[in-house]
């Protein structure tokens, strides 16, 4: 009987053991909340175990039955069992709750940031502007003020971003190191994820230049055509087309935005090149229908 106790207990140890070293290799172990779980269920089998040797020591007999060994054994294992896997169906929910309450924290810390700046009437600098876009620029797009209006629509309306700043670039639309300067407006629109629209649109109809150039002498509309993801940019390219976007200028390499995406084509397949060739045919529609620059500026 002692035998088949020992047995059981080593069992349940090694079972636990096992677990232990499973969850540290494919798990992140600097992660509190699960080292809390894990140390949580290794000292529920020790406890297990503990309580067993006590009821031995107590009630001799107990050795004598070995269906009270297994049973105890069966009742820590299960219970040990249990003890690993409900944190991790509670885990998503938990993590969803966790990280919606961050984001409400980061918010209204935006917001308060926001009606500092407006309050004190302080111009943003370019740092500022862009540093602003870079950590805040889903919350930027995403939540709104009492006004409907979001944090950066504000600050736009409230004459405190240049919507024609220049700001600090490290890489250029081809992926090159630059660390060069370039309009905000050409930054939001390569650099935004998605959400790059609300912000340009806000841009423009604050006056920013439609046809304003970088250091390498690009326009908004060239960096998005020689851009390395261009066939992706058709949204983005119809809206600077719409505001006055002039097609006709050229680089420093003395190329259109047609020239790119043309030479973009070459190297595409599939339903990209079909892309491409709406942003071409939409590009050379408005050299025929030319819009004035400047005509989705709504605000002075």
């Amino acid at each position: 009987m002692i035998t088949i106790f020992i047995w059981v207990c080593s069992l349940l140890m090694a079972l636990e053991l096992l677990w232990w070293l499973f969850a540290t290799a494919f798990n992140d172990t600097g992660n509190m909340v699960f080292q809390h779980e894990i140390n949580v269920n290794f000292l529920w089998a020790l406890a297990i175990a503990a309580v067993t040797v006590i009821l031995i020591s107590i009630r001799p007999w107990i050795l004598q039955k070995s269906w009270v060994l297994i049973a105890i054994a069966v009742i820590g294992i299960i219970s040990s069992v249990l003890l690993a896997i409900v944190p991790y169906i509670l885990a998503p929910q938990k993590q969803a709750a966790a990280d919606q309450q961050a984001e409400l924290k980061m918010s209204s810390e935006l917001q308060s940031q926001t009606q500092g700046y407006i309050k004190n009437k302080q111009l943003l600098s370019s740092t500022e502007v862009k540093d602003l876009f870079d950590n805040s620029r889903t919350l930027l797009a995403k939540y709104k003020s009492t006004s409907g209006l979001t944090a950066w629509q504000q600050l736009l309306d409230a004459k405190l971003i240049n919507p024609n700043v220049l700001v600090d670039a490290p890489y250029n639309s081809k992926g090159v190191i630059v660390n060069k300067k370039q309009p905000i407006l050409m930054y939001v629109l390569t650099n935004a994820f998605g959400t790059e629209n609300n912000f340009a649109k806000a841009l423009l109809q604050n006056g920013a230049n439609v046809n304003a150039v970088d250091e390498e002498g690009n326009t908004p509309l060239l960096s998005l055509a020689h851009d390395n993801s261009a066939e992706s940019f058709s949204t983005q390219i119809n809206l600077l087309l719409s505001c006055g976007a002039d097609s006709a200028i050229k680089d420093t390499e003395g190329k259109t935005a047609v020239d790119y995406l043309t030479e973009l084509r070459s190297i595409r397949e599939g339903d990209l090149v079909k892309q491409i060739d709406d942003e071409i045919a939409a590009i050379k529609a408005a050299e025929v229908n030319r819009v004035k620059p400047g005509a989705c500026q709504t605000k002075n």
